[in-house]
């Protein structure tokens, strides 16, 4: 059984269907993770140790800063798939056609376009928020100038 409000981890694969409103849900996989079409999850964020799998029909929404999907093997998204979130892979990322809001990071990324196809951040600064709880080594870290003053902050104060 499904439950909102819950952290859910396996050292196997996984398959979420028949989840049409999941909310405040974090899954863990070390294996692959397959998200069936119909599955709606708000506030949630899918971690995969192999392949991150949506099928058509399936809406993603991550709490910003933390990204939607991250994944130490693949993600492959087909038709019909809306992502808010940031997708974070070490290896190959496969879309097509879906409609992602937030940044794509990974290893030979592969997009087909087609009708729907839409990739933006919508403008908003928080999908480039560094993710709390994550240690960001000091040449990655960025700087910029405090508004109305000579001081400089990196992006983790």
């Amino acid at each position: 059984q499904f439950e909102d409000d819950k952290y859910y981890f396996s050292d196997h694969n996984v398959e979420i269907k028949g989840v049409s409103n999941g909310h405040n849900v974090v899954i863990v996989s070390l294996g692959n993770i397959l998200v069936a079409t119909g599955v709606t999850l708000t506030d949630s964020v899918i971690v995969a140790g192999e392949l991150a799998d949506f099928r058509g029909g399936v809406t993603l929404r991550a709490p910003p800063p933390y990204p939607a999907v991250i994944s130490d093997g693949a993600v492959h998204a087909d038709a019909n798939v809306t992502i808010f979130g940031g997708i974070y892979s070490s290896g190959t990322v496969d879309l097509n056609p879906i409609k992602l809001h937030g940044v794509l990071i990974g290893e030979n990324v592969e997009i087909q376009g087609g009708a729907g196809t839409l990739y933006t951040d919508d403008g908003n600064p928080m999908y480039y928020a560094p993710m709390p709880g994550v240690t960001y080594p000091n040449g990655l870290v960025t700087t910029r100038l405090v508004g109305g003053s000579w001081r400089e902050r990196n992006d983790l104060e």
